[in-house]
């Protein structure tokens, strides 16, 4: 989360990091994906356990050998695929283990601007929905005298099923002053991040970008034509 004033009325609003939209897994208010955390089988380890909706049924997301793997017990359930391709939530988890689980109604990244009186939802542009953000900045990059917004992130160390989410290499939205955004492209930035970033500092001078398993990377800032 970032506190920083987008649109120039001197009150702070916020920028929130997310997961993105570039996954299998699909979510909304109505459809949410949930994560269910308990332990199921009685060992003494909390058994995550994570479902999403397929043709507006709320399924385990996880296939049956890491489900098993996760939860040994089910195996006198599960003793074959076909036994487990069409188990819902129910089947999974029992009635009687009462557990409350956390729900994700958007995956999206997003601006909530202060209005004074309470917050008011706005979805950033589409390019900073390519892969999960952690890392975030708010400066003026071109020097226009407006508010501009680094996003960074990634997160390579997925279940196979999920794979690497590794599509964001830098995102820059300059801003309009009013709380609108345009993607600049790293053409144009000249900025090419690879890899798990989860930290960022802007300077006068530089960017300072910390990625995980990387030496500090530093960007000499052009002073604005």
């Amino acid at each position: 989360m970032l506190v920083s004033d987008l649109n120039g009325d001197g009150r702070p609003d916020l920028v929130l990091g997310n997961y993105g939209w570039n996954s299998p897994l699909k979510t909304s208010a109505a459809e949410p994906v949930r994560l269910y955390a308990a332990d199921f089988d009685g060992n003494g380890i909390i058994d995550p356990i994570l479902t999403c909706y397929n043709n507006h049924v709320d399924y385990p997301f996880m296939p049956m050998d890491d489900m098993l793997r996760q939860v040994p017990s089910l195996k006198k359930k599960f003793y074959a695929y076909e036994t487990y391709a069409g188990a819902k939530v129910s089947d999974v988890i029992a009635a009687d283990k009462h557990v409350t689980p956390l729900s994700a109604a958007t995956f999206s990244t997003c601006w909530l601007e202060n209005t004074g009186k309470g917050f008011v939802y706005h979805e950033l542009p589409v390019e900073a929905q390519y892969a999960p953000v952690h890392a975030l900045a708010a400066a003026d990059l071109n020097g226009d005298g407006h508010t501009d917004l680094l996003l960074c992130g990634n997160q390579e160390n997925n279940l196979i099923r999920l794979g690497r989410d590794d599509a964001n290499h830098g995102v820059v939205l300059l801003g309009d002053g009013k709380g609108g955004f345009r993607y600049a492209p790293p053409a144009v930035t000249g900025l090419s991040v690879r890899g798990e970033v989860r930290g960022l500092l802007v300077t006068a001078d530089y960017l300072f970008v910390g990625v995980n398993g990387q030496p500090l990377m530093a960007y000499h800032r052009e002073p604005s034509r």
